[in-house]
């Protein structure tokens, strides 16, 4: 039979133990505040290219079906940026962003 002083540590560990869980649960810290995150429109879509300049008055017609053709591809090129800043904005709406 054991004597009393060898059973005292082991109910004197588990009651040491409990002690330590109980007041790791204690213990209550505040959530860690939200971050604010400003988001940027790229550079890369606020940028279009350039409007080509006008012809000249004598230009003959190639010259002036070129320069409607470099008009029109700057055109594009700002219709094109401009879908994709709509396309972004669309994405910083969704939930969960």
């Amino acid at each position: 039979m054991p004597s009393a002083a060898a059973s005292r540590p082991l109910p004197a560990l588990v009651l040491a133990s409990i002690a330590l869980l109980c007041g790791a649960c204690s213990t209550t810290s505040a959530p860690p505040a939200p971050q604010v995150i400003t988001p940027e429109i790229p550079a890369s879509l606020l940028t279009c290219s350039p409007e080509p300049s006008p012809p000249a008055a004598d230009v003959d017609d190639t010259g002036l079906a070129l320069w409607i053709v470099e008009l029109r591809r700057a055109g594009q090129d700002c219709r094109g940026r401009l879908s994709g800043i709509r396309g972004w904005a669309d994405q910083m709406r969704r939930p969960g962003f």
